[in-house]
């Protein structure tokens, strides 16, 4: 997966990520078993958490709708152009801007809301340094 992702709270500058999807980790997919290996059911969420502590709890809605709030680059709120790229992919990034995330801050993952084109969602989705995923709910 490569997609774009921007926080509405940082240097203002979109990068373009390179990583797994979230929902791809949690069913896993080919040799590599997930957690929910028939992915996820309606009343789970989804808890990321780096190794600074800073956590975000993901609803199944967001993970399979991507129902977040996006701002275009002068940070008002927008909606994204109409598209398969208007879907928001909350990603596991492993590379950015074609460097590979390295083992420190803010890697060797972060997790991030991400777009086929050039659209900021606020900082409290995004994690740096992800150490833990985990799936609660029925």
């Amino acid at each position: 997966m490569q997609d774009m992702g921007g926080q509405k709270s940082a240097s203002g500058t979109v990068a373009i990520y390179q990583g797994a999807k979230l929902s791809d980790v949690i069913k896993g997919t080919g040799s590599f078993p997930g957690v929910e290996p028939g992915g996820l059911t309606p009343g789970q969420s989804v808890t990321v958490t780096g190794a600074g502590g800073k956590s975000v709890t993901f609803t199944y809605d967001q993970i399979t709708n991507g129902s977040f709030t996006t701002y275009d680059s002068s940070g008002n709120v927008t909606t994204p152009a109409g598209g398969l790229a208007s879907t928001p992919v909350i990603g596991l990034a492993y590379m950015v801007s074609g460097n590979m995330l390295s083992n420190g801050p803010p890697g060797p993952l972060e997790l991030g809301i991400l777009y086929g084109q050039q659209l900021f969602t606020d900082s409290s989705y995004w994690i740096t340094s992800v150490n833990q995923i985990t799936v609660t709910g029925p």
